[in-house]
């Protein structure tokens, strides 16, 4: 398969402050949604003065993590809102695998509209590098939230936090492979079988930008049974098999979901508490048949059944997740629900997108009159992820924001498998802190 890969650079603090040594997600592949590796990213300049944890372990690494600046975020003045002559604070670097000089040309035009599209939306503290044609890992961080619990944060939003203690940055923040054999349309004349770049590069972008959640099978990847966070586990030792379990790690998304029985952090904290963290197996198979028979399991899957449940999962109570499917990895649960948002201002983070039609016509049928594609959903969840959003953060419902809510007004059934089957008019949109078009 012929294809170009993306990435994103945020340009790095000069400063290195650490005593501890912590840890990181790396991700190597980003055609792998499930796997990644652990990581320390403290800074080499100040490795030679790291006090050891008393096991060496992940769950040590863990405990050192700087603090979510959440006070600092909320004395800030609200952003005016998009300028369209605002200075774009996104660079590009391009280079195509491909051979395609026209195809990486048109790719090049498209990303830098949609990052003007961003930056116009947004203030980025630390200027952003776009590179297509290399490989490298995207990276996610542990911060401490306010409520005392450790979640993985993308590198991208850590960035804008301009923190002044030491972090080891990877060098890319997002990762994102495009398939340059899909059927693209970089212009305004795009045919019934083609997607339009721009629409789908800004929808990963925001994915990237941290739109995703953690929960997923990682043990039954293909076929899933129960769902957990992050289930991170180390080697310890590389010339013995035990393995020492981290435990269950959400994303900085997952702390604002809420669903009929509870909030998922909730969920997850019950699950570290059954089968908790700083435990060492002699193997994997004895880690993994201890999980399998431990009461987190079973939560696992009830959060399962609730995941693939319509209209069960709500970011911050308001805005509701994709749950109307059979549950898929980087559809559900880190999307908004396509049956409710596809005629309204938030059409843009659903996880499939109508062939045929541009990101402006999209917009001039459902976007916001001033925010375009951004609509009140999505700047409510990048503003309470933390990104300062121009015009604040809306504090509307965004379900009722369309009279095109009700659902027996909505003409698209995202969820249909005969739609699938019948092929031709939808592509499905897969997230990642890569960014992925199959």
């Amino acid at each position: 398969m012929s294809g170009f890969v993306l990435y994103l650079i945020f340009i790095l603090p000069a400063y290195f402050r650490s005593t501890h040594a912590f840890y990181c997600l790396d991700r190597l592949n980003p055609l792998e949604f499930s796997q990644a590796v652990v990581v320390e990213c403290s800074p080499p300049s100040r490795k030679r003065n790291i006090t050891p944890s008393p096991d060496n372990s992940i769950s040590a690494g863990l405990k050192n993590v700087l603090k979510f600046p959440a006070a600092n975020i909320k004395t800030l003045p609200v952003l005016p809102q998009p300028d369209g002559n605002a200075k774009s604070m996104i660079h590009m670097d391009v280079s195509c695998h491909d051979g395609d000089n026209a195809l990486c040309a048109n790719v090049k035009s498209a990303l830098i509209k949609t990052a003007s599209t961003i930056s116009q939306e947004y203030l980025h503290v630390r200027q952003i590098l776009i590179l297509i044609g290399s490989a490298a890992p995207a990276r996610t961080i542990p911060l401490e939230d306010e409520d005392n619990v450790i979640r993985f944060y993308p590198q991208a939003l850590i960035k804008q936090f301009n923190l002044t203690s030491a972090l080891l940055y990877g060098p890319y923040d997002i990762q994102a492979i495009f398939n340059s054999d899909s059927e693209f349309s970089f212009d305004d004349s795009i045919t019934t079988n083609q997607s339009d770049f721009r629409y789908v590069s800004l929808h990963e972008l925001i994915h990237g930008l941290g739109f995703t959640s953690a929960w997923d099978d990682y043990v039954n990847t293909a076929d899933p049974v129960s769902i957990t966070p992050h289930l991170l586990f180390v080697y310890p030792d590389p010339s013995k098999h035990n393995v020492h379990f981290a435990g269950f790690i959400e994303n900085a998304f997952d702390r604002f979901i809420q669903t009929p029985t509870g909030s998922l952090s909730q969920k997850a904290a019950q699950m570290n508490h059954d089968f908790g963290p700083s435990t060492d197996f002699i193997s994997d198979d004895a880690l993994l048949r201890s999980y399998q028979n431990s009461h987190a399991w079973d939560i696992g899957k009830d959060i399962l059944v609730e995941a693939s449940t319509a209209n069960t999962f709500k970011f911050d109570g308001k805005i509701v997740l994709e749950t109307s499917i059979k549950f898929k990895a980087g559809s559900s649960v880190s999307h908004v629900s396509a049956d409710l948002y596809s005629s309204t201002q938030d059409f843009l983070m659903r996880h499939v997108q109508q062939q045929g039609s541009t990101l402006e016509e999209c917009i001039q049928k459902h976007g916001d009159p001033v925010y375009g594609a951004f609509g009140p959903g999505l700047r409510a969840v990048l503003g309470n992820l933390g990104y300062r959003v121009r015009g604040g953060i809306p504090t509307n419902d965004p379900s009722r924001k369309d009279s095109t809510l009700d659902s027996s007004k909505i003409t698209l059934k995202a969820s249909s498998r005969s739609d699938a089957q019948r092929g031709a008019s939808w592509v499905t949109l897969f997230l990642g802190l890569w960014l992925l078009l199959l």
